[in-house]
């Protein structure tokens, strides 16, 4: 197995950060503590990580059942991806917000559908149509990491970072959401122009053969009728010579 470059993993990284922005979601997790009566960063880490892996590895499968191609999907993803960052940016809310749960918050909604939602699960099936399973494996691990690391330390991230640091971060984070899900969807069209034009050529070589083949058979049924001619003629002039034969007896 090729260990994938460290360009692949670090974009893998980025994405998957900034679509999860555990950091964003500090204000809910801390709501979710204080209505839950706490929260376990451990629990809740190995949960999301348990769906993200699930997803990856059966999500195309589970796609398959509804006849929607990795393509059509991805593309699907970058629209989701391009309204969260304008969500981010504009500070308007295009998506309901979960509400918090009761106690075992760690689970839903820390889990799901804040750490792996519905953003999370659908990135992953459109990072899967840009780089290796490994890559985004690696990229997983590490925002676990990342995510694990923020919710033991959630309320020490606040205080030192503040409303205004959160506020800035998110609107750095929904910019480069915008810039990831227009790379997206432009490098996703292209395939699908390029597939299009594959399908198109094939059509045309099958067309073409197709007409090539009719020609051949033209050829053979005019040398099948000559050669019948030909017969018809011989047995014609044998059938006259009998009869000559037979006259001049």
């Amino acid at each position: 197995m090729n260990f994938p470059d460290l360009t692949s993993i670090g974009s893998v990284t980025l994405i998957l950060f900034s679509v999860i922005d555990i950091l964003g979601a500090i204000p809910v997790i801390l709501d979710i503590k204080k209505k839950s009566g706490g929260i376990e960063p451990l629990k809740a880490t190995l949960v999301a990580g348990g769906i993200m892996f699930g997803f990856l590895y059966l999500g195309e499968k589970v796609l398959k059942l509804f006849g929607v191609d990795i393509q059509s999907f991805a593309i699907a993803g970058a629209v989701v991806i391009l309204i969260m960052g304008m969500e981010m940016i504009l500070g308007r809310k295009f998506f309901k917000p979960s509400e918090p749960g009761e106690p075992g918050g760690s689970i839903v909604p820390l889990a799901f559908p804040i750490i792996a939602g519905a953003g999370t699960m659908t990135t992953l099936v459109s990072l899967r149509s840009q780089y290796s399973y490994e890559s985004i494996l690696i990229g997983i691990v590490v925002n676990l990491f990342l995510v694990f690391i923020v919710l033991k330390s959630s309320q020490w991230l606040e205080d030192k970072i503040g409303d205004n640091g959160l506020k800035v971060m998110g609107k750095v984070f929904g910019i480069v959401l915008l810039a990831i899900s227009i790379r997206i969807l432009t490098t996703q069209l292209g395939m699908m122009q390029q597939n299009l034009q594959g399908t198109v050529e094939k059509i045309e070589k099958t067309v073409l053969h197709i007409e090539d083949m009719h020609q051949q058979n033209l050829q053979l049924m005019k040398r099948q009728d000559s050669i019948l001619s030909e017969k018809d003629t011989v047995v014609v002039e044998r059938i006259l010579q009998y009869g000559r034969r037979r006259s001049s007896r």
